[in-house]
């Protein structure tokens, strides 16, 4: 009875979530209208931030509980499936997920690269608090560079100042933040009920930790991304996952060690392995758009199997 009722609760909470985003969605459009930023800079910043509060609040209650290896390895194991299983299944209900911007795709998906600087860091063995510091730094210098875009479509000369909060604009804002906080309380409700039941079943605990928790806490992120193409908003889909992945590797990365070190203890297989898995998903993703500019089905499709394999060697190294 128990399982059932945890089951019926899985599935209600996964529809509220594709009801939530949509609203999220609806207001951020009107919230970019009013302030003049451009949809990029807002869900790069406000959605990528929302969505990744889920792996920030597990980080942080793992870095307390002395458990900082897990906030790792959520954090980077969200983003492998951000590039690979969020993205690809994206692509396969699209059909054809394209990326129209003006600049090249190569250029728009290089913040990816900063996501790459915990991977780094961590091939000693260890992220310092030093090392969360400058994750701290680089995540700033990021939100700078994308709020110093202008919006394409606007004349220089007469371009409106983009200005976060202002008289028009606060109400929608205090609107956008009560439905994100709803997306995290229903998300959060999500992953439990999920825990709960691959517990139930007798999966291991390594494979709740690497699949569950991390494919768990991106799940706001895959139903933002299929509400955002069904609208007809495929740059929100972009500027979502470049923004979470960041977020993820910096933000996130560097609270947690900045609470405690991350130290890896006969663990550096698992990040040598974690980092050559996020370098091909993510070289071959770009790969794949850098000449068209969208993402084919069969595509995406080939990020999911990348995914699985990998992640089946890890799950062996464990």
């Amino acid at each position: 009875m128990t399982v059932l009722i945890n089951l019926i609760i899985l599935l209600v909470g996964t529809y509220l979530l594709g009801e939530v985003t949509k609203k999220i969605i609806s207001k951020l459009e009107h919230y970019t209208r009013l302030t003049h930023l451009t949809q990029f800079a807002a869900t790069a910043f406000i959605i990528a931030l929302a969505t990744s509060l889920p792996e920030l609040m597990v980080s942080i209650s793992s870095s307390l509980n002395g458990l900082s290896q897990l906030a790792y390895g959520n954090a980077i194991g969200s983003n492998i499936a951000n590039i690979s299983i969020i993205i690809g299944i994206t692509a396969v209900f699209a059909r054809v997920l394209p990326f129209h911007h003006n600049s090249d795709p190569k250029k728009l998906f290089s913040p990816l690269f900063l996501s790459f600087v915990p991977i780094i860091m961590a091939l000693d063995g260890i992220v310092s608090r030093l090392d969360g510091i400058i994750l701290l730094i680089i995540y700033i210098y990021y939100l700078k560079n994308i709020f110093s875009h202008p919006k394409p479509t606007s004349p220089k000369l007469f371009r409106p100042r983009p200005k976060l909060i202002s008289r028009k604009s606060l109400p929608t804002l205090i609107s956008l933040l009560f439905w994100i906080l709803i997306l995290i309380l229903v998300s959060q409700l999500v992953i439990i009920k999920a825990q709960f039941l691959a517990l139930y079943f007798g999966f291991s605990i390594t494979f709740i930790g690497f699949f569950i928790i991390a494919v768990g806490t991106s799940l706001p992120e895959l139903i933002f991304s299929l509400k955002a193409i069904k609208k007809h908003h495929p740059g929100m889909v972009t500027a979502s996952i470049i923004g979470s992945c960041v977020t993820n590797a910096t933000l996130i990365i560097g609270i947690s060690a900045i609470i405690q070190p991350i130290i890896f203890t006969g663990q550096l297989g698992i990040i040598y392995l974690s980092g050559l898995e996020y370098f091909f998903i993510l070289s071959l993703f770009i790969l794949f758009i850098s000449t068209k500019k969208r993402l084919e089905s069969w595509e995406g499709i080939i990020l999911i199997l990348i995914f699985v394999y990998y992640s089946n060697l890890e799950l062996l190294i464990k």
